[in-house]
């Protein structure tokens, strides 16, 4: 019987009625305990509330950390991409090399000098 009634002292919010019958009736000291008790219950189930948000809320930025990673190796690989076509097209000559001719000419390019500004 006294379990059930600390259960319903922890859980049903009705500890009051409960407390107030074993202060009044057996002895004045058990509002100590029951201070006590209710109190350290209390703060146990704030602290794992409270570590629950904490997880789901590092979970989550742990997706973003990776999400970020993601998006920063597709910018990677496009700008290599880019910058392969870019140097197929100075090629004009086919030879895999690109000469200063070519590459002079590939600046004359009011586009190409936006692009390569655009990089820094």
């Amino acid at each position: 019987k006294a379990l059930y009634t600390f259960f319903e002292i922890t859980f049903s919010g009705g500890w009051p009625s409960h407390v107030s019958t074993v202060v009044r009736e057996v002895n004045p000291c058990y509002v100590i305990f029951v201070a006590v008790y209710v109190s350290f219950v209390v703060f146990l189930m704030i602290r794992i509330i409270s570590a629950l948000f904490l997880s789901e809320t590092m979970q989550q930025a742990n997706r973003d950390a990776e999400i970020m990673v993601k998006r920063s190796t597709e910018k990677g690989k496009r700008f290599q991409r880019d910058i392969n076509e870019l140097f197929d097209m100075a090629n004009t000559s086919g030879d895999g090399f690109v000469s200063f001719q070519e590459l002079d000419t590939l600046l004359s390019q009011s586009k190409v000098r936006a692009w390569l500004a655009e990089l820094g």
